[in-house]
C-alpha cells in the first residue's frame, strides 16, 4: 500500500529499500541457513525439556547436535546455496552475490590510482554470516554440553539406582565422598559422605530390580 500510495515519500523510498533486499540471493540464502539451523537445535531442544530425560540421553543428544553442527559448518553452505537457488528461481530472483568496489583511499598524485578492488561478496557472506552464526550456535551447545557433563560427573551417580547396584562399594564410597566436598564450604557441608553412602546401601536393597 505504501509504494502504490506514497503519500509519504520517505516512507515509499523505505519501503522499497526493504522491498528490494527481501527479494535479494543473499538475504533469502540467509533465511535458509537460519531454517537449517533451527530445524536441527529445535530438534534436539523439544527433546530436552521432556520432565523425563534421563541425563546420559541429554550428553548424547547433545554431542550428536554438536556433531552435526560441526558438519553443518564444514559442508552445509553450499547445500543451503543450492536450496537458495532453486527458491530463487521459483520466485525470479536473479542467484547471485552483487559485486561492489571498495572505496579506495585517495592518492596525491594521478598517475599512483590504481582500480578499485572488487571484493568477493559470496565469501565474505559465507565468513561474516554463515561462519559467524554457526559458530556462535557451536560454542552455545558447547557451553550446554559441558553444563550436562558437570552434572554427570558430579551427581550422575545419584540418578540411576540400577547403576548403583552394578559398582562396588569402594567406589559408590567415592562418589559419595567427592559429592560430599563438591557441596563443602569451608568447614560445613550439606552433605555428609559417610551417612550418604549408608542411606544409598539401604536404599538399593528396598528398590525393584526393574
Amino acid at each position: 500500500e505504501i509504494l502504490t500510495e506514497p503519500k509519504d515519500p520517505k516512507a515509499a523510498s523505505e519501503a522499497t529499500s526493504l522491498l528490494k533486499e527481501i527479494q535479494s540471493f543473499p538475504f533469502i540464502l540467509s533465511t535458509v541457513i537460519w531454517y537449517e539451523l533451527l530445524v536441527k537445535v529445535n530438534r534436539v531442544s523439544k527433546m530436552l525439556q521432556q520432565r523425563d530425560v534421563q541425563m546420559d540421553v541429554a550428553i548424547s543428544l547433545l554431542d550428536n547436535l554438536l556433531k552435526e553442527l560441526l558438519t553443518f559448518r564444514e559442508d552445509g553452505y553450499q547445500e543451503c546455496v543450492k536450496t537458495t537457488k532453486i527458491i530463487a528461481e521459483q520466485n525470479n530472483v536473479i542467484p547471485h552475490f552483487p559485486q561492489k568496489r571498495v572505496a579506495r583511499s585517495k592518492r596525491p598524485f594521478d598517475y599512483e590510482s590504481v582500480d578499485d578492488p572488487i571484493r568477493n561478496e559470496e565469501e565474505q557472506f559465507r565468513i561474516e554470516y554463515f561462519l559467524l552464526v554457526t559458530d556462535q550456535a557451536i560454542a552455545s551447545f558447547k557451553e550446554r554440553f559441558k553444563l550436562y557433563e558437570d552434572l554427570r560427573n558430579n551427581f550422575g551417580f545419584l540418578y540411576d539406582f540400577r547403576k548403583i547396584k552394578t559398582i562396588s562399594k569402594e567406589d559408590l564410597m567415592k562418589n559419595c565422598m567427592d559429592f560430599h566436598n563438591i557441596l563443602q564450604d569451608g568447614q560445613n557441608s550439606d552433605v555428609d559422605g559417610a551417612d550418604l553412602l549408608e542411606e544409598l546401601l539401604s536404599f538399593i536393597q528396598i528398590v525393584p530390580e526393574n
